[in-house]
């Protein structure tokens, strides 16, 4: 099949010169799509460029005027990631729940270091973060 093919090609010149052409335009416009495509990246990168570059002059007169209101201060920005505790048990002691946490046993109201026991249940107990005042539950890892 294969050498029926190239022998088509080679003793039909005008089928060897029709399918070259052929693939000369379907390569080209290939190449013309791709290249669009890219311009097209490229403009939309210089549109945002332009638009980044027009805000400047104002975002430099809202910092000239907050600068010049006397308000300006430096900002702090604290990130406190909590290590989140582990809860080893919950026991009944004395009618009351106590919940084993790092081989310490605690009671509701216990102060733990970084956070303070509000609510211990059968199966979980709420603890308060001192610094953030965020709250989260502990339950028992299985």
């Amino acid at each position: 099949m294969l050498n029926k093919f190239k022998n088509l090609f080679v003793k039909d010149k005008t089928i060897s010169a029709k399918l070259i052409a052929i693939m000369l335009i379907i390569l080209s416009s290939l190449l013309l799509s791709k290249t669009q495509d890219d311009q097209n990246i490229r403009l939309k990168r210089i549109k945002d460029e332009k638009q980044l570059v027009v805000k400047i002059p104002e975002l430099e007169k809202q910092i000239k005027i907050y600068e010049d209101s006397g308000k300006a201060k430096l900002l702090e920005l604290k990130i406190k990631i909590h290590k989140k505790p582990l809860l080893k048990g919950i026991f009944l002691k004395d009618k009351f729940y106590c919940a084993l946490i790092a081989d310490v046993f605690y009671r509701e109201g216990d102060d733990c270091g970084d956070f303070d026991i509000l609510k211990i249940d059968s199966n979980e107990v709420t603890i308060q973060y001192k610094d953030t005042q965020e709250t989260e539950v502990l339950r028992i890892s299985e």
